[in-house]
């Protein structure tokens, strides 16, 4: 039973069981993750983060929202939005399923983002505290562990943006960014411009040498609702699945739930 336990430690624990599916194929592995994954999910705070004092509490008990009024360490660190990176990419990757890029999405920008930046002498942010007024200090303890795991969850904003396998590219975050590829031996360029959350709308430009056809799968968030709009060459598309795919020459459209992305 996870509650009570050290929440961090055993999100981790639930990466590891991923790193045993993929290497092993292990099916118990992978449904101890997702499990895991939505005990996390279920007492979650509206920002998507968990773990206040950095414990696990019991489902339907009342105790995360009555830790509101009793801690001043609601976990909202480097070292839970790291954590929560790994497992929502690791889950994404198996599974396909949008929601794992959602959760991760919501922990990028009100966790991470939302952390106090590091100081010059390398003092990082720790806990965040919705006691009263919701407010972000720096802990009097300097060298805590999320000195270290922000610099690694900030690197995984790359490694989490997109993943690609043989069938094409697979763009899970809206971030101004860049990815180059080869396909078949062709240079291939994206280049994404975006300003969510300030705008929900994104645009993505593909690049390549050749004339060539090269599928595009990008995750339809839960938030943008059943009016979501996707625009082709300047041709407006409207549709609902989980993520869509569109080719760079053909335009030919296809749309899946559950495509297993590789990193």
């Amino acid at each position: 039973m996870l509650p009570g336990k050290h929440a961090y430690s055993h999100v981790n624990a639930m990466s590891s069981a991923m790193q045993a599916y993929f290497v092993l194929g292990s099916e118990k592995h992978l449904r101890a993750a997702k499990n895991g994954f939505d005990f996390v999910r279920a007492q979650s705070f509206a920002t998507g983060g968990w773990g206040p004092d950095e414990s696990f509490r019991a489902p339907g008990s009342g105790e995360i929202g009555a830790s509101l009024t009793k801690t001043h360490s609601s976990f909202e660190t480097p070292c839970g939005s790291y954590a929560h990176f790994k497992i929502t990419r690791y889950l994404l990757r198996a599974t396909g399923d949008s929601r794992y890029g959602d959760s991760m999405e919501r922990v990028l920008y009100n966790c991470i983002l939302g952390a106090k930046p590091i100081q010059p002498d390398g003092h990082g942010f720790y806990y965040s505290d919705y006691n009263k007024d919701g407010v972000k200090v720096y802990h009097p303890y300097k060298w805590h562990c999320c000195t270290g795991t922000f610099a690694q969850v900030v690197a995984d904003y790359g490694i989490s943006a997109y993943f690609r396998d043989e069938k094409g590219i697979y763009v899970n975050l809206f971030v101004p960014s860049r990815v180059k590829w080869s396909r078949s031996g062709t240079p291939v360029t994206l280049t994404q411009r975006a300003e969510f959350p300030h705008r929900p709308a994104t645009q993505i430009e593909i690049g390549v040498a050749t004339p060539s056809s090269i599928p595009v799968y990008i995750r339809i968030p839960a938030w943008s609702g059943p009016k979501t709009t996707i625009a082709v060459n300047g041709k407006t598309i409207l549709l609902r699945p989980l993520y869509f795919a569109f080719s760079a020459r053909s335009l030919h459209l296809q749309a899946y739930k559950r495509r297993p992305p590789h990193r």
